[in-house]
């Protein structure tokens, strides 16, 4: 195939041999069988001149495809500026969609400045309102602290009024015990002259007494030699509070305390006393056999009768003792001891001679009657206890009244000047 009759793998229509000369080959294409044989046999070496006629209808049909090539190119060029113009349509559509977006973007941010802004004015006027509540708590809570204030304002006002009253009344007290300091010192000592008296009268408290008439001495010690007469009487009223013998309360009290863990081991009286037994001599079987026999078994029984008849009776005494006691019954003896003989010891510490002489009275009753008196811890209870009854509990008293001069306190034209 010549590069003339094809371009770009296509048949030139110029150059196309005419319909009768071409052959359809095996596999569909066109032959063109007398040219191969023409150039065959000049050796290959010329070309067939072209035909006239076969010229002006392939120039025909070359104007029609330059036709048709020239209206597709202006179809092409109008698609391509149709489709330019569609491309430049789509662009500014994008482009105002895109626009129209961010104005999208920017409403929807400004909706939401505009929510979150809601919500911020919301929690605004929330807190305003708490606030504003407590600013009220607060006000009424100052006016309250305001009038409290007031109120104390008040009570001191009233509170230095009394202490300037008082300190008045104070400036013109000391004015006049500053006037009147004898008769006051004075009637301080027969104040402490009465507590001494009432100390030892009537609770037999010799030291409570010893300081009493010590301070009263030192107080009449500052009057110098005008209270020499009550001073002597004082040294004597000392002097015999010393002279008093106190009883060792303390060493009494430690024997009931001893006799009060010793009541377990006293031992009770036996009211019946078992004999023992006594063996008897076995006696020869008697013989039945004869009459004498028979004799002498009778008087063995009668005789056997007798004493056991005897042995059933007791004689006993009128001052005879109570009978034996069961042994839940001499535990509450000993626990009705120990509360009597504990009595006693309150009554010693106390002072109070009587419930404790009662208390050990009934005691050694008690002992007398219940316990065994040859046993040796009962015999030398019982000594303690009637020792202990003996002793004094309160020492005896001197009377002070007969000895301390009778003191009073400033008389009546001082007291009225105080007033």
């Amino acid at each position: 195939m010549n590069d003339a009759s094809t371009r770009n793998g296509k048949r030139d229509p110029s150059t196309a041999d005419p319909p009768e000369n071409q052959q359809t080959g095996a596999g569909g294409e066109a032959v063109n069988q007398p040219a191969k044989k023409q150039q065959a046999a000049s050796g290959g070496s010329g070309t067939r001149p072209p035909d006239r006629g076969s010229g002006k209808g392939a120039g025909g049909k070359g104007r029609g495809s330059v036709a048709l090539a020239v209206i597709a190119l202006l179809l092409a060029l109008l698609v391509a500026a149709a489709a330019a113009a569609g491309g430049w349509w789509l662009w500014e559509r994008l482009q105002l969609l895109e626009a129209a977006h961010g104005d999208l973007e920017e409403v929807r941010d400004d909706y939401a400045r505009q929510a979150e802004l809601a919500e911020l004015r919301d929690g605004l006027q929330s807190r305003d309102e708490r606030l504003t509540g407590r600013v009220d708590n607060l006000a009424q809570e100052h006016s309250a602290h305001v009038q409290s204030l007031a109120r104390v304002e008040e009570t001191v006002a009233t509170v230095r009024n009394f202490y300037n009253r008082a300190s008045d009344r104070m400036d013109r007290i000391e004015e006049l015990a500053a006037a009147h300091r004898d008769e006051w010192i004075l009637a301080e000592a027969g104040y402490l002259f009465g507590v001494a008296r009432y100390r030892t009268r009537f609770h037999g408290d010799v030291d409570g007494a010893l300081q009493a008439l010590k301070e009263a001495d030192r107080l009449l010690e500052e009057l110098g030699a005008e209270t020499v007469e009550e001073r002597q009487d004082v040294a004597d009223a000392i002097n015999a509070l010393l002279d008093v013998r106190k009883p060792d309360r303390a060493a009494m009290a430690g024997e009931l305390r001893t006799l009060v863990q010793g009541v377990d081991e006293w031992s009770l009286k036996e009211v019946e006393r078992r004999v023992p037994p006594a063996e008897m001599p076995r006696q020869r079987d008697a013989e039945l056999d004869t009459l004498a026999g028979w004799r002498d078994a009778g008087l063995r029984a009668w005789g056997q009768f007798r004493d056991a008849i005897g042995s059933l009776v007791v004689v006993r005494r009128d001052d005879a003792p109570p009978r034996l006691m069961a042994p839940e019954e001499s535990h509450y003896l000993r626990e009705n001891l120990r509360l009597q003989l504990l009595t006693a010891r309150l009554a010693l510490l106390d002072g109070d001679a009587d419930v404790f002489r009662d208390s050990l009275a009934e005691v050694d009753a008690w002992m007398e009657h219940y316990f065994d008196s040859e046993d040796a811890d009962v015999s030398a209870a019982r000594d303690t206890v009637n020792r202990l009854r003996e002793q004094q509990v309160r020492a005896e008293m001197p009377d002070l009244g007969e000895i301390l001069p009778d003191r009073q306190a400033p008389g009546r034209d001082v007291r009225e000047d105080g007033e």
